[in-house]
């Protein structure tokens, strides 16, 4: 019998193993950083929703404080007996792209609150919820809402 010649043309179960760890710990650098690299976009889109949130309920609280001050000053709301949503003056420096709106109405009866869409029985007494919608596409976008009573201001001889 004849020795078989040995060559060096295939690869050892040795250096496939090593080689194989090597891909191994390469593909989970990877997968960390890109693992990372998410976190750090999730943190940057939870940070612009929150941002948006507080905006919004800055301007939403300052336009409920101008509803609450009597307008016979020139900076709050003249009180309007039976007022639709249209009589409630915008917030002052709405940012471009936000929206707001002053709906629904409601009135004091004396036992309820009675939609405006009911034969007016104001009293003296507007309940009304006033939404603040700020502009964003995915992240950053945020709507609140706030629930504002306004009451009439009291004249010299009775309220």
């Amino acid at each position: 019998m004849r020795a078989r010649p040995h060559d060096d043309a295939g690869e050892s179960l040795v250096e496939s193993l090593v080689s194989l760890a090597i891909i191994g710990i390469a593909v989970t650098g990877l997968t960390a950083g890109f693992g990372v690299l998410g976190a750090a976009r999730a943190a940057q889109n939870g940070a612009a929703t929150h941002a948006a949130g507080a905006s919004v309920q800055a301007v939403l609280r300052s336009w409920a404080e101008t509803l609450s001050r009597p307008g016979d000053g020139g900076s709050g709301y003249a009180y309007t007996p039976c007022a639709s949503s249209a009589a409630f003056p915008q917030p002052a420096g709405l940012p471009i792209g936000w929206t707001a709106a002053a709906a629904p109405v409601g009135y004091w009866t004396g036992t309820s609150w009675t939609p405006s869409t009911s034969p007016c029985l104001d009293t003296g007494l507007q309940w009304v919820r006033l939404t603040v919608t700020s502009a964003g596409a995915t992240y950053g976008a945020s709507s609140q809402h706030l629930d504002v009573v306004v009451r009439r201001p009291c004249q010299v001889v009775s309220c």
